[in-house]
């Protein structure tokens, strides 16, 4: 009977802590929604009930510590990606260069690099759609789609007004978050200084789900190369995982 009764009280305090937790929870759930419904009774101009409860859970993760910050539904899906270390498009890298959208560098060995655009042509439509006036965002959520889809490019060259068209399938593009000095021959990254080759340098970018293997392949090409020293560069380092 006193084993029976002990327990009893041991499942009644389990049972009194998990209620009091609780409570406390919606207490503090039941406050913030109704200061939701304070703002949205009273404020001078009319406050989506979404973006009331984004601010709150910005406010929430911005006072943890400089790092965190909360993700919403609409660029989750883009963090994702730069997490995963890819995305689903033709493989290029894009500026706007006095209004022009140009062509920085095709990735190698991705659809727009087999294609045969190349760096420095100018895109002058999308899908049918000039790039005229059109803004960074518009341009690379046009190039984007899911892999397997093609999308339709108009190119230009700043020297040659002949106009080059492509249809280019898009496909996933792996995005390397380690980078070296500069490209060799062979496009791959030379991971020691070209003005110093006794130093390794490496660049990390972010931290994503593959920047610890491509930190060891930097690492054996630096051994390799018998560099005495070793340059890590996290300037302008995004984070991530």
């Amino acid at each position: 009977m006193l084993i029976r009764n002990t327990l009893v009280v041991a499942l009644a305090a389990v049972v009194s802590v998990v209620c009091h937790a609780t409570a406390e929870r919606n207490h503090f759930a039941s406050l913030v929604a109704e200061g939701m419904r304070i703002v949205n009774a009273f404020s001078l101009k009319e406050v989506p009930r979404r973006q009331l409860y984004e601010d709150a859970m910005n406010g929430m993760a911005q006072g943890l510590d400089p790092y965190s910050s909360y993700i919403g539904v609409e660029h989750f899906a883009q963090f994702q990606q730069s997490l995963d270390q890819r995305f689903e498009g033709i493989g290029i890298n894009v500026v706007m260069d006095l209004g022009d959208l140009t062509v920085v560098s095709p990735v190698v060995g991705t659809p727009a690099y087999e294609a045969g655009i190349q760096s420095g042509d100018i895109i002058i439509s999308i899908a049918g759609k000039s790039t005229a006036g059109m803004s960074m965002s518009q341009a690379v959520e046009l190039i984007k789609g899911i892999a397997g889809t093609s999308v339709r490019i108009e190119v230009k060259t700043p020297t040659d007004e002949k106009i080059r068209r492509f249809t280019v399938k898009r496909a996933k593009i792996p995005v390397e978050s380690v980078k070296g000095d500069v490209r060799t021959s062979d496009d791959r990254w030379n991971f020691t200084l070209i003005e110093r080759p006794g130093i390794g340098y490496v660049r990390i970018e972010s931290f994503g789900e593959h920047t610890a293997g491509e930190l060891k392949v930097a690492l054996r090409f630096i051994r390799e190369s018998r560099a005495f020293g070793l340059i890590i560069d996290l300037r302008d380092n995004s984070g991530g995982l």
